[in-house]
């Protein structure tokens, strides 16, 4: 293939590129489908068009893209394998999640999405340990990712009972991400459990006030 065919088919794939990270999804899928269509073997443009076909929630499509760059190249970069996983967590097949985002995290061992999406998956499917494990992971290549601080938050708080190590996650967050005000109820949440009811009611107040209704109950029964 000629040189400048090869530098038009480059700019039209930064083109779609540039539409999808903007949000024209709907031109993004028209230029990879014109890409391929014309050069069946410019393998960058499935990969493209299978995270539109996700973020279309076309999700079958999505995986027969994923799964043809699997299949076609032996040592598929993770990215591949994590929006694949991406995929199959938003369809609730969490098993088959963790073992995309495993096998991403053999190729990339510090891959943080890997890390955090495989903790959340453990976390679906009650295996909380592991879960922590792999946020534990994730916050050592960023220590203050607001999404592994949540979960992890939220695993303490909600299901292994750590309460203080939930109220030292969410207190981080905030200070990465203050408002996000979901936080304060679940940190509400925890204080409430170590028998801090001024504290727990002082953050359920500001969770209130800002638009999170499930505080309300709370502020009722222990904010008189």
């Amino acid at each position: 293939m000629a040189q400048k065919e090869v530098g038009l088919f480059e700019a039209q794939y930064n083109a779609a590129l540039e539409n999808f990270e903007n949000g024209k999804t709907s031109m993004a899928l028209f230029q990879v489908d014109e890409i391929i269509r014309l050069n069946p073997g410019y393998l960058d443009a499935y990969y493209l068009r299978g995270r539109v076909y996700s973020d279309l929630q076309e999700h079958d499509k999505s995986l027969a893209d994923f799964n043809y760059l699997i299949e076609k190249i032996p040592n598929v970069f993770s990215d591949v394998y994590v929006e694949r996983g991406l995929v199959y967590s938003s369809i609730q097949k969490f098993q088959l999640a963790i073992n995309d985002y495993s096998n991403a995290l053999e190729i990339q061992n510090d891959h943080l999405l890997a890390y955090i999406q495989r903790g959340y998956c453990f976390f679906e499917i009650a295996e909380f340990d592991k879960a922590i494990q792999d946020l534990n992971n994730a916050l050592l290549i960023d220590p203050n990712n607001r999404h592994a601080l949540y979960i992890r938050g939220s695993i303490h708080v909600y299901d292994l009972e750590n309460d203080q190590l939930a109220v030292n996650d969410f207190t981080r967050l905030l200070e990465v991400e203050p408002t996000n005000y979901a936080a304060y109820l679940d940190r509400g949440n925890a204080y409430l459990n170590l028998n801090m009811d001024e504290k727990a009611c002082k953050d359920y107040i500001t969770a209130l006030k800002n638009g999170i209704k499930e505080a309300e109950d709370y502020v009722k029964e222990y904010c008189k």
